[in-house]
This record gives C-alpha cells, structure tokens and sequence, in this order.
C-alpha cells in the first residue's frame, strides 16, 4: 500500500505520485492582537525546495554545485599561483643590487 497519494496506471502494478499532494517545507510567521486574533500571516518556503519538486532535478542540482565547487576550486589555484608568482618576483628584486 503507497505511504503518499499516486494514480495506478490501468493494467500494471505501477502508481505514479500525485501532482496535487505535495510536500514543500514551510515556516509559517503569525502576530496575534490582545484578542488572540491573527494580525499578520506570512509562508516562507524556498525556491531549492520548490524546483526539487520537477523530477529528475535533483541529479542536475547535483552536478551543478559539483561544477561550480570545481570552477571555484580552479580559481582559487590561479588566484594562488599568480600570487606566488608575484612573491618570487618581489623577493628577487629585494636581492638584486
């Protein structure tokens, strides 16, 4: 028996989810008056969390960040060595006469 709500597909053992029951963390914000009534109500819910809703997101998601921790690695290398460069040279001028 499926734990969340799915259509069968007719003539095979196979349900997919439904698109109508979904499940998007929320954080709710309420103010109450003096009277116990709500004066202000907000959702707050994030777009990461929505867009892992569209299926076979999350593997791109995931190739995605390992690309850009790899583009900010790569940077970081030259940004070092162009670093160091300019060290050795600064050091070699010192030496001259």
């Amino acid at each position: 028996m499926p734990t969340s709500p799915s259509f069968p597909i007719p003539g095979t053992p196979i349900s997919v989810p439904s698109p109508l029951h979904l499940q998007l963390p929320v954080m709710t914000r309420l103010v109450f008056n003096e009277q116990g009534q709500i004066t202000y109500h907000k959702d707050v819910w994030d777009v990461r969390d929505v867009v892992r809703l569209i299926p076979g997101v999350r593997p791109v998601l995931w190739i995605m960040a390992r690309v850009g921790a790899w583009g900010l690695s790569w940077i970081s290398q030259r940004i070092c060595s162009n670093m160091n460069v300019d060290a050795d040279v600064d050091a070699d001028a010192d030496v001259q006469p």
